[in-house]
């Protein structure tokens, strides 16, 4: 019998020690301690590379991709105590509004 789950697998990072959800883990280690340091990125790098990472992804869904990352980046940023901008701020909620359909994008 196979059971569904309605929430993908939860994995903590061993490095921050947050959770995130199966695709943004590996090894034990989450997708943001992987490509950024805490010491050296802001807020601002991180969030510029967001649609970068969208289209490495091999995500389907912009919106849904954009949700995930900014969800996920603030608990990180939250950890590391990387905080932002009012201009990012700004920045990320036009991304929050970003539609699949929209070409348009931050850069």
């Amino acid at each position: 019998m196979v059971s569904i789950h309605p929430y993908p697998p939860v994995m903590t990072c061993a490095n921050c020690k947050q959770q995130y959800g199966e695709w943004w883990c590996r090894k034990d280690m989450c997708f943001f301690c992987e490509k950024f340091l805490p010491m050296r990125d802001t807020y601002e790098d991180i969030l510029g590379k967001i649609e970068w990472f969208y289209l490495w992804s091999g995500y389907i869904s912009r919106e849904s991709y954009y949700k995930e990352y900014l969800t996920n980046m603030k608990k990180w940023c939250k950890y590391w105590s990387i905080n932002p901008s009012t201009h990012d701020i700004k920045k990320e909620e036009e991304l929050y509004t970003i539609k699949n359909s929209t070409r348009e994008y931050w850069h």
